[in-house]
């Protein structure tokens, strides 16, 4: 009786692990993502990057900022540069790097020397749709050592 105790939870096993892989494979097929400007976001998350912005003109925070927010058809993540950066998204998709969930890849480029550009028209939205698990921001320094 043991043994085939120990028999059925080896099987068991064995079927959730085939499943699981099976269908990693299909489990992000059905999710897009967007590029948006601020202007092309939606209304409360307008308003909640006009108050992060308000913190950036005031000194109260500085660098590069970062936020997520989830929403009933998705989920937004949005970067605010650093004051003389712009931001380049160059990967959304799978995260690989652990086997689960979404993930996006950035950089901030040097601002090019001309017209001033308002911190509201930098801010980069990424809107991943009909998705409500985990996301991972990784940034990839675009730093060229001198050489």
């Amino acid at each position: 009786m043991k043994k085939c105790r120990t028999l059925l939870i080896i099987s068991l096993t064995m079927i959730m692990v085939l499943m699981t892989a099976c269908t990693k494979e299909t489990a992000y097929e059905d999710i897009t993502y967007e590029l948006l400007t601020y202007e092309e976001a939606p209304i409360y998350l307008q308003e909640r990057i006009d108050a992060i912005l308000l913190k950036v003109e005031n000194g109260e925070m500085s660098g590069s900022i970062i936020f997520q927010m989830e929403a009933s058809d998705g989920k937004f993540a949005v970067i605010v540069p650093p004051k003389d950066s712009v931001t380049e998204v160059q990967y959304v998709g799978e995260d690989e790097t652990i086997g689960w969930g979404m993930m996006f890849r950035y950089t901030h480029l040097r601002e090019e020397d001309g017209e001033a550009v308002s911190l509201r028209d930098k801010v980069t939205v990424i809107k991943i749709n009909h998705y409500q698990g985990a996301l991972r921001g990784v940034f990839v320094s675009s730093y060229v050592v001198p050489g």
